[in-house]
């Protein structure tokens, strides 16, 4: 039997076999001691598969064992590995102890966060961010749907990584008719290799007619250190040859959605936008040269016809209608679930009205309100308004420009309600009608109403003839002279909407009994009137006049005092007679 030929001199002793020792309870124990360390617990396929453990001493909180003792081992050991393999993919558990009423000794658990793919172009903090997120996240979730386990210890975490091989552009794919129809895309038909360098070229030429016509300009750019076909990761070493110019990368997901793949930190002067197409094992590159007509099958069709020039902001896809919008913008990630996340939950009967504008993301939407109505961002003054607007913003707003009212409408819990949420009691030079949603995140949505009329006519009138209706009361009129004479009285008033019962509404009934007020007796009573006669004369024709046609004159009544059940006549502090009454009049 031979000796053992290795030493660890963690645990100061020899080993034969390295994969069995690093996993031992002692090793575990050595490594760990005076203070967390990242060791590696496994690797597999020629270190194509590696586990590390962070093995957890003092910490009694997730979240400070996560950021004051994860952070930096994670950080720094995903760095190490960067410089040995291009891009892999990530995966992190955390393994804690859970204790129960009913069970003493307790359970170990484990928690999984999202598996990522990381490069060296990604950002550490903002992947470790993520992580933390979604692992406080699922302990969260376990702890409160009634399960009936806490916690009682933090055991360790596992980083667990594998190689990954990117997306290489290859041979040549077609264009979907999703983008072939918005004529934004140059995708030059290739036999070889080098779409990623067709695509890149074709930026300077006006007229492609075969392979020939990139070989003038292909000296333009320095292509060392590239492998063919090209990977995405190896965008970054063409980044970092041609110092000047910056790549952003999109493709289409399963569902048509156009997503961002790759984007790079700064977009440069010389930037290029490029279409990342998938057909099985086959990938390919093809230049954007419009990147608003490309995406313009995700933008509003209001706001495509409105608007001639839209900005976007291609990290978190969402659209302003002025650039000065887009550069103050403060960008938030893109998500692939962005639709379903933002978008505005506004009943589809009324879309179909045409008489809104909606907009499908709640950031901005007061905003784009204004500005899809007046196209000029300098007219009005913003620094009350934040991006999800309140009404009491709104009302600083208006002080602010005293030339701007804005009525605000909001719907009811069935949608088939309206009513005014702020009006203003003179509509200005700038005048705006603002319908104001929420959707299921909580986030409240802007959308500008184009023609008040019809946007409120399905609410107050079943009539299909033309309406004029008052925004302030939602009564309908026939004609427009008849509004402006019920507007005088009606702007005297606070907003109110007249409601009458419905057909399963329509009964009033006496509800909690027992606040009844108890009295000692009632009295019921009754009169009887003569009705007389009124001499009058001709009246005057050109005023208005009332004709007097006949008078009640009373001649009689009666009454009769009961005594309620629950009280005798003796313990009443009064001293009514209970006898019945008559009188008549002579």
């Amino acid at each position: 039997m031979g000796s053992p030929n290795k030493f660890c001199k963690t645990c100061n002793k020899f080993y034969s076999k390295r994969r069995k020792h690093l996993t031992t309870t002692s090793h575990m124990r050595n490594s760990q001691k005076g203070k967390e360390k990242c060791i590696l617990i496994n690797s597999a396929f020629k270190n194509g598969i590696q586990t590390f453990l962070i093995k957890n001493i003092n910490y009694k909180s997730i979240s400070s064992f996560l950021k004051k003792c994860c952070k930096k081992l994670f950080i720094s050991q995903t760095s190490m590995l960067l410089e040995e393999n291009k891009s892999f993919k990530g995966g992190v558990y955390l393994k804690c102890h859970f204790k129960k009423i009913d069970c003493e000794d307790g359970e170990e658990f484990m928690f999984k966060s999202p598996n990522i793919i990381i490069t060296v172009s990604v950002n550490l903090k903002e992947i470790w961010l993520s992580i933390c997120e979604s692992l406080t996240n699922e302990v969260g979730t376990f702890e409160g749907k009634g399960s009936g386990w806490t916690l009682s210890s933090i055991d360790a975490l596992e980083i667990r990584y594998t190689k990954y091989q990117p997306i290489k552009g290859s041979s040549y794919i077609s264009l979907p008719d999703l983008v072939r129809n918005t004529r934004s895309v140059v995708n030059f038909k290739n036999n070889d290799n080098f779409c990623f360098k067709y695509a890149i070229l074709t930026k300077h030429v006006k007229r492609i007619i075969s392979v020939n016509s990139f070989r003038e300009h292909q000296d333009k750019y320095n292509w060392n250190g590239l492998s063919w076909p090209l990977s995405v990761d190896d965008i970054d070493i063409f980044e970092k040859n041609n110092k000047s110019l910056s790549v952003h990368v999109f493709t289409i997901d399963d569902d048509g959605t156009i997503v961002p793949y790759r984007l790079s930190k700064k977009e440069k002067e010389n930037h290029f936008d490029l279409l990342l197409l998938t057909n099985g094992e086959k990938w390919h590159f093809a230049y954007i040269k419009n990147f608003t007509k490309f995406i313009s099958c995700q933008i509003p069709t209001d706001i495509k016809q409105k608007k001639k020039k839209i900005f976007i902001c291609k990290k978190c896809f969402l659209y302003h209608l002025t650039e000065q919008s887009l550069d103050t913008h403060r960008c938030r990630s893109y998500r692939r679930n962005m639709n379903q996340s933002y978008n505005n939950t506004i009943p589809s009967n009324l879309k179909a009205t045409h008489a809104l504008v909606c907009f499908d993301y709640s950031i901005n939407t007061f905003k784009n309100c204004l500005l899809y109505a007046t196209n000029n961002e300098d007219t009005f003054d913003w620094t009350s308004v934040d991006e999800q607007t309140t009404l009491q913003q709104i009302n600083k707003f208006e002080k602010k420009n005293p030339n701007t009212s804005i009525n605000v409408f909001g719907l009811g819990e069935t949608d088939k309600d309206i009513a005014i949420l702020k009006s203003c009691e003179k509509d200005k030079n700038q005048h705006f009608n603002l319908l104001l949603t929420k959707n299921n995140k909580g986030e409240y949505f802007y959308s500008y109403i184009k023609s008040l009329n019809t946007f409120l006519y399905r609410f107050v009138s079943k009539s299909m003839s033309k309406k004029y209706i008052c925004k302030l009361c939602f009564s309908n009129f026939q004609s427009n002279e008849n509004l402006t004479v019920h507007r005088r009285d009606c702007m005297r008033n606070p907003p109110v909407k007249v409601e009458m019962p419905g057909p399963d509404n329509n009964i009033l009934k006496f509800e909690n009994f027992q606040h009844l007020q108890k009295v000692d007796f009632v009295i019921y009573l009754d009169m009887e009137c003569l009705l007389e006669t009124h001499d009058t004369v001709e009246p005057n024709q050109s005023n208005s006049f009332t004709i007097p046609y006949q008078s009640h004159k009373p001649y009689s009544f009666a009454y009769y005092i009961s005594w309620v059940r629950y009280l005798k006549k003796k313990q009443s502090k009064y001293t009514i007679t209970s006898e019945e009454v008559c009188w008549r009049h002579g």
